[in-house]
């Protein structure tokens, strides 16, 4: 176990932090340590459930990465790229769904049968 390694010394068989940053998840256990300390981690895992430790645990290692990897703004340059992506997606599944109506022919009313095609028409790239 790596996690005491900050400290110079041997992580024991009772250790709290050898259940949830084995030998072998040492940068996330230190990734873990630089974004909130040793006392809040645990502070944080104590304040949870035992069923629900691992989970938060994950999450942890999660927000610690992503703040590795973007210092600056952290988790929200992540979810500002998520919500651009999925308003994209949302404006071409608009256009999709469009050029299917289009095509089977379910946007036509009697009214306004002239216009409706020729917007189909003007909103079709293929």
């Amino acid at each position: 176990m790596q996690a005491h390694f900050h400290q110079r010394r041997r992580c024991d068989q009772i250790c709290f932090y050898a259940r949830y940053f084995p030998s072998k998840r040492t940068e996330d256990f230190q990734n873990v340590h630089i974004l909130l300390g040793i006392n809040n981690t645990m502070k944080i895992i104590n304040s949870v459930n035992e069923q629900d430790r691992d989970k938060i645990v994950e999450t942890l290692i999660l927000e610690a990465r992503i703040r590795n990897e973007n210092p600056v703004h952290g988790p929200l340059e992540v979810e500002n790229r998520l919500r651009a992506e999925i308003g994209k997606t949302k404006k071409e599944l608009e256009i999709v769904n469009k050029q299917l109506q289009f095509f089977r022919g379910n946007n036509e009313s009697p009214s306004d049968e002239g216009t409706s095609k020729q917007s189909a028409r003007e909103n079709f790239t293929p």
